[in-house]
């Protein structure tokens, strides 16, 4: 996606031209999109090696685990039928937790992935784990909004300035929090991902023994 396609004043505070080797924050954030889901696979392999979990950090772990998977499906709710896969769908998500973060599936996998250290007891993993999933959805979301603000322009803009990328503006309450459209259809659409996250933890506690 060309930088010209995007509005002009907000191309004059972007980042996205700061360049990492021969490419440029948005063309490495391409590349990321579709590897998103395995970057993590060489820490996994880590921990499944070195896990040494006690009663404490599996317990921790597991709620972890268990919340950012709830916060998935639930995300996943809202998007209708809008893939995960692809960016520049044909109606901007901006209900549900789209509207408290821009970002609440990625923040979801965050608190997978630090369920999956606590639960192998593994916390020094935690640091390099956290910079490299940092520095990848940046590039990554840098990606998504100039694809989004040239297909949806001023009302992707918009909803930039009004919702922030990663930290709510305000802590959430109940009422940011509205019913769904259909939980059911994202159980169905968030199979693959609840099957994955039901294999770490029997291969975790494989481990622990």
């Amino acid at each position: 996606m060309n930088d010209e396609n995007l509005p002009s004043h907000h191309a004059s505070h972007d980042d996205s031209n700061q360049r990492v080797g021969n490419m440029s924050l948005i063309e490495l954030g391409e590349k990321l999109f579709l590897w998103r889901d395995y970057t993590s696979v060489p820490a996994l392999v880590v921990l499944l090696l070195f896990a040494n979990p006690t009663a404490r950090s599996a317990t921790v772990g597991t709620l972890m685990i268990v919340l950012g998977t709830i916060a998935r499906v639930y995300t996943v709710a809202f998007m209708g039928d809008e893939s995960k896969d692809s960016v520049g769908s044909d109606y901007l998500v901006s209900t549900g937790p789209f509207a408290i973060i821009r970002n609440p599936l990625y923040m979801a996998n965050m608190v997978i992935t630090f369920g999956v250290i606590f639960y192998a007891g593994i916390i020094w993993l935690g640091l390099p784990l956290l910079l490299l999933f940092l520095f990848q959805y940046h590039c990554i979301t840098k990606y998504e909004e100039n694809s989004l603000l040239a297909k949806f322009g001023e009302e992707y803009q918009r909803y930039m300035d009004r919702v922030p990328a990663w930290i709510p503006l305000k802590a959430p309450i109940a009422d940011d929090f509205p019913v769904p459209p259909s939980i059911s259809a994202a159980f169905v659409d968030e199979k693959k991902s609840l099957a994955a996250v039901g294999v770490i933890l029997f291969l975790l506690m494989l481990a622990s023994h």
